[in-house]
């Protein structure tokens, strides 16, 4: 079975304010998990956020997995790159390692901050 992912905005950010709040939820199929991670997610380009007077780079991203039964991944947002990497536990005492081989289905809930610039 192919990877892939679908991202899809839950609700569109009032624009007036001066941050923006997405929500989002990664539909993540069974596959070879890509180096580097998920993504690009694009959030604020798929909101309609326009780029020019603030940074398309969230100021804050919370993400975790919603699937039932949950995958046991550890979801992190890299704002270098615009995408999510999964992490999972190494064993006691160890720190989480990046997921490398083939990663099973998931859904990911994402939300993002974006602040507005002036």
């Amino acid at each position: 079975m192919a990877f892939g992912f679908v991202v899809a905005i839950a609700s569109l950010p009032d624009q007036t304010k001066t941050k923006w709040v997405i929500d989002a939820k990664v539909t993540i199929t069974a596959g070879t998990y890509p180096a580097g991670g998920v993504g690009p997610l694009g959030l604020a380009a798929a909101a309609g956020i326009a780029v020019g007077n603030q940074s398309p780079v969230p100021a804050k991203s919370w993400q975790a997995s919603a699937a039932t039964p949950p995958s046991g991944y550890f979801w992190v947002y890299n704002p270098g790159t615009d995408k999510l990497q999964a992490y999972v536990a190494q064993g006691s005492g160890a720190a989480a390692a990046e997921f490398s081989g083939s990663l099973t289905a998931d859904i990911v809930e994402v939300q993002q901050w974006f602040v507005r610039g002036t």
